[in-house]
């Protein structure tokens, strides 16, 4: 990255800064601990969808085994089937999850250049 780009980025942050009143220095904390607490949040997801859904896996399959199917086991495939499609996206995306969490600079940074464009 040249001087040019980066000093377009923190003129940006000034701009931004200026409407709240606060400066460069003073927001550029805020990007990093907001992308944190979005690696945090994605993260604690990415464990809880795969638990969720072996439970509710395991649920149907119990129902379907006993041979006392009342749609709650087919409403458990469909449930488990929705909460797969999140769990594959975070699943691809994980990199950028651990890249919120363990470089937050760097991630600050990208966003911030996405905004400026």
């Amino acid at each position: 990255m040249n001087n040019e780009q980066l000093q377009m980025i923190f003129d940006k942050l000034d701009q931004i800064g200026s409407k709240l009143g606060e400066s460069a220095e003073t927001i550029w904390p805020w990007f990093i601990k907001q992308q944190y607490i979005d690696g945090y949040y994605s993260l604690v997801v990415f464990i809880l969808l795969p638990i969720i859904l072996f439970f509710t896996l395991r649920y149907s399959i119990k129902r379907i085994t006993k041979d006392n199917d009342d749609g709650f086991a087919v409403m458990g495939f469909v449930i488990s089937f929705f909460l797969s499609m999140p769990f594959i996206v975070l699943l691809i995306n994980i990199g950028c999850i651990l890249s919120q969490i363990l470089n937050p600079e760097y991630s600050a940074l990208k966003d911030l250049l996405r905004m400026v464009r």
